[in-house]
């Protein structure tokens, strides 16, 4: 039980569904559950599912989870919501989204991103000195996979105009959640990394590169502004709290796509290096990971100023491994004192862990 009574619903949304649960500033989760959504799988590569399934999900997790619980509402401090990465939701200005997301297996923006990466002369398929453009500034460039979120785009861009023209912002999964959740369009630097259009030189300072939008032949407008992950974004719409079942000034924080909450959540970070722990296919990667929750080595942490009154940061991240299943939910959590805050690799951090189900996170203090 968390010494103040205060809790945080985490959300995970997954490729199969969203896992909710109430996590405690100790690292606890007093309850979760899991909901499921469809995936649609299309010919020519194709992979969408709908966003309106995700947060049917969503709502109907969360009233489950909160009518069983002890745990008052009005003790829930935060919401936070981490999901599966390199996806795309095309939406209006009004916040509604129109057309199917297409998730991270969805490879048929390959010949799109393929003709603006290769040409003469090439390494790999890619030209030499757009490959030294790219490298340069961010560390990487488009896969020809065709499965980065840019791809997604450049396939709306040139296979559907009339919904890429009508589109005010694509966003990345979890940050369409926040959309929901709050009615704001942003998103987090490190979530934008697969679009590749982002200047990562200065892991402090991270922002969009327009010529590296130029290259890719997309409209910056289109992308939505970036903020940290550690930012409180805002607070649920009185409408979604009635939805959910919650207080309506409870804080959203932005939190961190999949991959990054499960490197937080692992317990074994090191500096600026993290080992992904992938249980869900039964081993391990190791990456850097270039976001601004990660600073260089020997560099401080720069002083943060909370973005509310309330004593919130993004300090926690909880992995939910289900053995029955063999599923992995990592969902990027806030509940510290805001005399807590600093970024990840600059601090001192405890790991808790259990098994069956085996829950491994890491509050920063």
């Amino acid at each position: 039980m968390s010494p103040d009574g205060r809790f945080v619903l985490a959300i995970d949304l997954g490729t199969s569904g969203p896992k909710i649960a109430l996590v405690d500033r100790e690292g606890g989760v007093h309850s979760s559950v899991i909901e499921s959504t469809k995936l649609m799988l299309l010919p020519g590569g194709g992979a969408e599912q709908d966003p309106e399934d995700w947060w049917r999900a969503i709502v109907d997790g969360t009233r489950a989870l909160l009518s069983r619980s002890t745990i008052p509402p009005d003790r829930i401090a935060a919401v936070v919501a981490t999901a599966q990465w390199s996806g795309t939701v095309p939406v209006n200005r009004e916040g509604k989204h129109i057309g199917n997301a297409l998730v991270w297996m969805d490879s048929r923006g390959a010949p799109h991103v393929q003709r603006r990466t290769g040409g003469f002369p090439t390494i790999e398929g890619y030209n030499v000195f757009r490959l030294w453009r790219w490298i340069r500034r961010t560390g990487g460039i488009p896969t020809n996979s065709g499965k980065d979120s840019v791809a997604h785009i450049l396939f709306l861009k040139h296979e559907k105009p009339e919904l890429y023209n009508e589109a005010y912002k694509f966003l990345e999964p979890k940050d369409y959640i926040n959309l929901r959740l709050t009615g704001l369009f942003a998103s987090s630097v490190e979530a934008m990394t697969l679009h590749w259009v982002t200047d990562n030189r200065r892991p402090l300072e991270i922002e969009y590169d327009h010529r590296l939008i130029r290259m890719l032949g997309l409209d910056r407008e289109k992308l939505p502004d970036l903020k940290l992950a550690i930012d409180v974004l805002g607070q649920l719409t009185p409408a979604t709290a009635r939805e959910l079942g919650l207080p309506a000034e409870t804080p959203v924080v932005m939190g961190t796509p999949d991959l990054h909450s499960a490197a937080i959540g692992s317990g074994v970070m090191s500096k600026a290096r993290w080992k992904v722990i992938d249980a869900g296919r039964a081993r391990s990667i190791r990456r850097l990971v270039t976001a601004t929750s990660i600073l260089p080595s020997g560099s401080r942490a720069p002083k943060t100023k909370p973005s509310t009154p309330a004593d919130l940061i993004v300090a926690m991240s909880v992995s939910i491994a289900t053995s029955s299943s063999k599923c992995v939910s990592s969902a990027a959590c806030a509940c510290a004192p805001a005399s807590a805050i600093r970024l990840a690799s600059s601090c001192k951090a405890t790991a808790l862990k259990r098994t069956a189900p085996a829950i491994v996170w890491r509050w920063v203090k």
